[in-house]
């Protein structure tokens, strides 16, 4: 089985890392352009626009002067990070929606799978008590089981303890709906 991430999630984790690319150029800009302190290339003569226009001639081209430059750039910064935020909630709506359908195509087979690991724990757990119940055995022939017990798979627990990891997964399994809980291991339930 294999989970492919969806088209919507891609394509607005792609937009975003457009606008970021973007933003780190921009952002990059306005550092530099703040720490050069050269003047303006052309000083700006404002009766010339004017006096040009009065004339019925084109008006002198000037080149932005660094004040309009850095409040281009804040501009557009600003803009790139609202966009970014934008995507950012459509994103994390989209990864909602995209997950709860992915839960809900492996929900059977989840279920299929939960129910072949409850079977084999529970198979565990028999194993676990035989293998206890022969130790029991052999000390109550009045022969010492200590170097016998080191081999027990203490990770699951006390085949007789309703405290263990085991019986603790068990439990959980049957409030999931995974196995009765009438199907908890005897020796595992409360008493």
């Amino acid at each position: 089985m294999k989970i492919e991430q969806s088209a919507e999630v891609k394509a607005i984790r792609a937009k975003k890392g457009e606008l970021s690319i973007e933003l780190t150029a921009v952002d990059g800009d306005r550092r530099r352009l703040a720490q050069d302190d050269a003047p303006d290339e052309i000083p700006r003569d404002p009766m010339a626009a004017r006096t040009a226009e009065l004339l019925g001639e084109a008006p002198p081209q000037f080149s932005e002067t660094k004040a309009e430059k850095l409040h281009r750039l804040a501009m557009r910064s600003r803009e790139l990070r609202a966009a970014i935020e934008v995507l950012s909630h459509r994103e994390q709506a989209a990864v909602h929606r995209w997950e709860s359908e992915v839960r809900a195509g492996v929900s059977e087979e989840h279920k299929r799978r939960l129910k072949a690991v409850v079977a084999a724990l529970t198979g565990l757990h028999a194993a676990n008590l035989s293998l206890s119940a022969l130790a029991d055995e052999i000390e109550q022939a009045g022969v010492s089981a200590a170097a016998l017990r080191a081999d027990y798979p203490t990770f699951i627990g006390r085949p007789k303890d309703p405290q263990s990891p085991m019986a603790h997964w068990l439990r959980h399994a049957a409030e999931v709906g995974a196995m009765s809980s009438r199907d908890i291991p005897q020796e595992l339930q409360y008493r």
